[in-house]
């Protein structure tokens, strides 16, 4: 801060503004800026204010849309960039963030069905479905499109074949190697 006169200044780069720093790290397109970008953003710019002042709000929409679409679209990018990386719970993670975000962004409920399946988590994968479906339904009256209901169609016949693998097993809830009932 600077003192002259009647005149306080303050020193731009002494300050760190979150709303600057975002638009800093947005631009960026590396992986260590998008999620420094998305750490940055943590909902509607001033929100909870009210000026009562209709241009002042008219300007605070639209900044307020355009700040969650660049949210949404670095997510979006880190969640790629996770994805290929087959950097798995990162990708979970994101692709959660991300529809916290935006609930009906169906692409990013279809990465978090295959990133479930990656880990094996077959009943997650099918639950994700179900919420996507939920989402869709009730707040846009529509289903889900092909390529979701594939997938889980896919998924759904993985995790049937993978049971049935498993209790076919040799020995599964039979007893043990020497005929024996297993103890409980």
């Amino acid at each position: 801060m600077i003192a002259q006169g009647d005149a306080v200044l303050f020193e731009p780069a002494a300050l760190s503004v979150d709303f600057i720093d975002f638009q800093r790290q947005i631009a960026g397109s590396e992986p260590d800026q998008l999620e420094m970008a998305t750490q940055l953003y943590r909902g509607q710019l001033l929100e909870g204010f009210d000026l009562g002042a209709p241009e002042f709000e008219s300007w605070l929409r639209t900044e307020r849309q355009r700040l969650n679409e660049k949210a949404l679209a670095a997510l979006e990018k880190l969640l790629a960039h996770h994805i290929a990386n087959n950097a798995v719970e990162c990708g979970i993670t994101i692709a959660t963030r991300l529809l916290a975000l935006d609930p009906l962004r169906e692409s990013a409920h279809r990465s978090l069905m295959e990133l479930f399946c990656k880990q094996g988590r077959h009943a997650a994968a099918l639950r994700q479905f179900r919420v996507c479906v939920e989402a869709l339904k009730k707040e846009l009256g529509v289903e889900p499109d092909a390529a979701t209901i594939a997938l889980y169609r896919e998924i759904r016949s993985n995790a049937t074949a993978s049971r049935t693998a498993q209790q076919a097993r040799p020995g599964r809830n039979r007893g043990n190697s020497t005929g024996r009932p297993r103890q409980l």
